[in-house]
């Protein structure tokens, strides 16, 4: 009889890494704000991480280091249920779902955002390591054109110690701010299996938006870093043995070097609609501080709204979500609602008569479209905001125009006729429904990664 073998208990790693990164490498770190460092070319760039346990029995933990396979999975941010972005409450489900099969470690950068989220209880491990400095020179001002307004501190990671005696069988890497340590792990860890995940591809949120009046020489920068950056995720994403993201489309720069996969969002469960009698809302939900979701607020505001307030004088525009810079703040009034960040969007999505999505540049899965059809609620929205939704009848929706005079002109309809306008809602709703399902495609995701780590491929 085979003897068995007793937990034994969890030590302490001790961690400690030696980044460094190629001279092409930094020259893209600091083009892109991905990593804002003063980096020494040819150089090495010494740090010592700060390792953090979350609150948890440590029986729960020796049992999962005896019978679990070991997944290393990076991101910019801890990810939290009630973040005010849709692609970390897809992160945090994510790790929750994996959490149950595999042994999870999340290595996150040791900024203030991620700090506070420490207290939390997880299903997995964190460690915090510090991200990089900021950049000087042409390569500081490069790096502050902050090219959408969003990008992520990248980790700071070699790991050349890091888990050496435990070496993961699977490594993630979340986010393209992550991906740039795809080959760098492929060194590391030459028997892991790498996936890497596309929230967003950020050379695609450099397209050129009709919103947008930028002087020529940012225009001309960022025409130069969007091109820079589309070779460097193509070059990355081959360095994975999975490349995952939300939509097809972001998917065909991978060609048939690494497989793909269509992942699907979180979706929060359909709630019952109760558009109320004294205003007739018009719901625009998003993080703020993303620039094409500002651009859209304005372009709504400025070009769309006047419109349909000369049908509908009752119509107010809802602004709910975080981070409404002074822009839209001065805009608030008895027309115009601006929420700031709410911890549960169920009641403005109750109450709304119409749902709108005015984005005009590219970007991973717009998660505010599928999430406002999977209520039932008539969706007013441009054709860059479809993407991904292939499939999608416009016939369901009440609208698509990418014109301010057309996208008024849906709204009123909506707002003048809500029969008609819930009855195309429900066919839509049930198209979502359908066609969206977290719990499934977690679940592909982890038997893609049970049989790559089984030895049998």
């Amino acid at each position: 009889m085979m003897e068995k073998r007793l937990p034994t208990p969890l030590r302490k790693p001790r961690i400690t890494f030696q980044p460094s990164f190629s001279r092409f490498e930094c020259r893209v770190i600091a083009i892109c704000g991905l990593a804002q460092s003063r980096f020494r070319f040819g150089g090495n760039v010494r740090c010592q991480p700060v390792l953090v346990t979350s609150r948890r029995s440590e029986q729960c933990i020796d049992d999962l280091v005896m019978t679990r396979r070991k997944l290393l999975s990076v991101a910019p941010w801890i990810p939290s249920v009630d973040s005010k972005y849709a692609g970390h409450k897809y992160f945090f489900h994510h790790l929750t779902r994996l959490a149950e099969v595999f042994e999870v470690v999340l290595i996150s950068c040791d900024v203030e955002e991620n700090r506070k989220l420490l207290g939390e209880m997880t299903p997995w491990r964190t460690v915090l390591v510090p991200p990089l400095p900021k950049a000087a020179g042409l390569k500081g001002k490069l790096a502050s054109l902050r090219l959408q307004g969003r990008w992520d501190p990248i980790p700071a990671i070699n790991g050349r110690e890091l888990f050496s005696e435990e070496q993961p069988e699977i490594v993630e890497l979340h986010w393209s701010t992550t991906m740039i340590l795809a080959p760098r792990v492929r060194k590391l860890f030459p028997g892991a299996y790498i996936a890497g995940y596309q929230y967003d591809r950020y050379s695609s949120t450099l397209t050129w938006s009709k919103l947008r009046r930028l002087r020529l020489r940012r225009r001309i920068l960022e025409s130069v870093a969007g091109r820079v950056i589309a070779r460097q995720e193509r070059r990355l994403a081959r360095s994975c043995d999975l490349v995952a993201a939300f939509k097809q489309r972001d998917l065909k720069f991978v060609g048939n070097r690494a497989s793909t996969m269509v992942i699907d969002p979180w979706l929060d469960p359909p709630i019952s609609r109760a558009p109320g009698n004294e205003t007739k809302d018009v719901l625009l939900v998003g993080a703020f501080d993303r620039v094409e979701n500002e651009e859209g607020a304005l372009w709504m505001i400025n070009e769309v709204m006047p419109i349909v307030w000369l049908e509908q004088p009752t119509a107010r525009l809802v602004l709910a979500g975080a981070n409404p810079g002074p822009k839209l703040r001065q805009h608030e009034g008895p027309r115009v609602r601006v929420t700031g960040f709410v911890d549960d969007l169920s009641p403005f999505y109750a109450a709304a008569h119409c749902s709108v999505a005015p984005i005009f540049t590219g970007g991973g899965l717009r998660f505010k479209v599928p999430q406002a059809l999977s209520h039932g609620i008539p969706l007013v929205a441009t054709s860059e905001s479809l993407a991904g939704l292939e499939g999608l009848g416009r016939a369901r929706l009440a609208g698509v125009e990418d014109e301010a005079p057309g996208f008024a002109a849906a709204i009123s309809r909506v707002l003048r006729d809500p029969v008609k306008a819930a009855s195309d809602a429900a066919s839509a709703k049930e198209w979502v429904l359908r066609r969206f399902s977290f719990d499934r495609s977690v679940q592909s995701v982890i038997d893609r990664y049970m049989v790559a780590t089984s030895g049998d491929q």
